[in-house]
This record gives C-alpha cells, sequence and structure tokens, in this order.
C-alpha cells in the first residue's frame, strides 16, 4: 500500500514539472543578402548608311566663256602679256548666276539643298556618336550584372570563392571592359567624347564676303592658293547675321571637329597668309543649333 502511495506521488510530480516546463519554440534565421542589379538593354541599333548629295559641289558655270581670276596676282598682268601660260594659271569660267540645271532649281535654291544634307550629315555624325556612347555604358553594365550573377551564385552555393577564382573573375570582367572600350569607334576629327554628348564642336572660319557668289569664288580660290590643306577639308559658305554689318557669307568647315584639329588647321591656313579664328558651335541636347563663340587660338 505504502509502494503505491510513493509510486502515486512521484508520477504525480512528474506530470506537474511537465506542465510547468516550457515548451521548444523554433526560431527562425535571416540572412540579409545585398547584391547589385544591373540594367541589361540590347545595343542600339546604328545608323543606316545614306547616301547624300556631296557637301561640296561646283557653282554651274559657262564653259563657253574665259574670265581672269580674281587674284591680285592675276588681275595686275596687263593685256599684252597674258599668254597661254597665264590663261592656264588665271583662267577660269564665269558662275552662271540664273541657272537653273540643276534638277530644275536655280542658285539659290541648289545652294540651300546643299546646306541642308550637310545640316543632315552632321546631324547622323552627332547620333552615331551618342549611340556608340550608349552602346558602350550598356554593354558595361551587362559585364557587371554577369559578374554580379557568379558572385550571388558562389555565395548561396555555400563555397566562397578563392583568391585564385576573385583574381580570375576580375581579369576577365576587365579584359571585357577593355574590349568594350576598343569597339567603340573614335574619329581623327574628334578628340574629347565629352564634348560631343554636351552639344560642343568646333569648327574654323574665313574670309568674308558681302555677295554670296563672290563668297563661292572666294572660296574657289583658296582651294587653288592650299590645294593639300582643303583636300580633305570640308568648307562650305556661311551666312552671317551682323548686328553691325549686315548680312555677310563666310567660309567655314563643317562643325564636326576638335579643338586641336581646329587650331591646327587654322595654323596650316596662317601659314598660307589667311586669316582665321576658331569657333565654338554649341547645340542643345536634341542636337538643334544654339550660338557660336569665338575662342581663343592655341
Amino acid at each position: 500500500m505504502i509502494r503505491i502511495k510513493v509510486l502515486t506521488a512521484l508520477t504525480a510530480l512528474l506530470l506537474l514539472g511537465a506542465c510547468e516546463s516550457t515548451g521548444f519554440n523554433p526560431k527562425s534565421t535571416v540572412r540579409v543578402v545585398n547584391s547589385m542589379s544591373y540594367p541589361e538593354f540590347p545595343n542600339v541599333q546604328p545608323v543606316l548608311p545614306v547616301n547624300l548629295i556631296p557637301w561640296q559641289a561646283d557653282v554651274p558655270r559657262d564653259m563657253t566663256k574665259t574670265v581672269v581670276k580674281n587674284l591680285t596676282s592675276c588681275k595686275k598682268v596687263s593685256e599684252d602679256e597674258r599668254d597661254d601660260a597665264f590663261w592656264n594659271r588665271c583662267g577660269e569660267h564665269p558662275i552662271v548666276t540664273n541657272s537653273n540645271i540643276f534638277i530644275g532649281f536655280d542658285q539659290t535654291n541648289w545652294n540651300i539643298i546643299i546646306e541642308n544634307f550637310a545640316k543632315l550629315r552632321e546631324q547622323l555624325f552627332k547620333y552615331q556618336k551618342r549611340v556608340e556612347e550608349v552602346n558602350r555604358q550598356r554593354e558595361a553594365w551587362r559585364v557587371k550584372a554577369e559578374a554580379e550573377r557568379q558572385r550571388m551564385a558562389a555565395e548561396n552555393s555555400g563555397k566562397p570563392l578563392t583568391e585564385e577564382e576573385q583574381e580570375g573573375l576580375i581579369n576577365k570582367i576587365k579584359k571585357r571592359l577593355e574590349g568594350v572600350n576598343r569597339n567603340v569607334k573614335t574619329d581623327n576629327t574628334v578628340e574629347r567624347l565629352d564634348d560631343i554628348l554636351e552639344g560642343r564642336y568646333y569648327a574654323v572660319q574665313f574670309g568674308s564676303y558681302k555677295v554670296q557668289e563672290n563668297a563661292y569664288r572666294g572660296l574657289e580660290q583658296f582651294r587653288q592658293k592650299a590645294p593639300i590643306i582643303f583636300k580633305e577639308m570640308n568648307v562650305s559658305v556661311k551666312r552671317i547675321d551682323n548686328p553691325e554689318k549686315g548680312i555677310q557669307y563666310g567660309l567655314r568647315t563643317d562643325p564636326v571637329l576638335g579643338r586641336i584639329a581646329s587650331n591646327t588647321f587654322c595654323k596650316s591656313l596662317r601659314e598660307k597668309n589667311i586669316d582665321c579664328y576658331v569657333l565654338q558651335v554649341n547645340y542643345n541636347s536634341v542636337g538643334d543649333y544654339i550660338s557660336d563663340d569665338i575662342v581663343a587660338a592655341d
């Protein structure tokens, strides 16, 4: 009887202790994972090649007549001394001011067409440079995104990258980024891509005429005076609205040059006794012309 009471008491104590003891509470573990997300856009399609009318086209001339060029060295030669050698050097066919041989356009409208095509090619040039910069940035983002995925995969696998693996991954990324930079097309007339993206271009201006026809004639004379300098340089006649002198016409290189190239070209002109100055041609973000600023030549 006593044994039964003792066993009953022990059982009661055990049950009471079990009721008073705290149970097992499951705990959650949160692991914070930091990762970078990079956009992975496809490359922008490049500008399609187009065939435009050349920027420079000779004005229509009367091939049945020959006149003396408007050069001092030619004008001062008397009529008695004008032999065949003189006419080969100083003779030219006069400009036909009322010609309409160019697709039914008169001379004024033809000049407008040439100017518009020059503007179009200039816009294509700027757009192409912007596309190249965008694609370079997008490729760099894709490289970084791939590196981030590899890093996260290594962390999730529970096996961190060794020093050799980390160094190999870094070298791989560097090589791809170097390849991206090499794939960016460069132009020897542009020194700084920042200038392009911020709308800064440079041009060289020289010559000043009150009559547009004289400006075209002057351009031809400059080309004959310095044929090597003008061989691969696009120069056009630019209308200038001068508040003091009124409407004038100057000769200007197309504004796709960098400042260094502009200074070099202007220096070459001055060596030929052709006065010139460098212009900074400014455009807004959508490529619209804003203003011209004269900059000091280096």
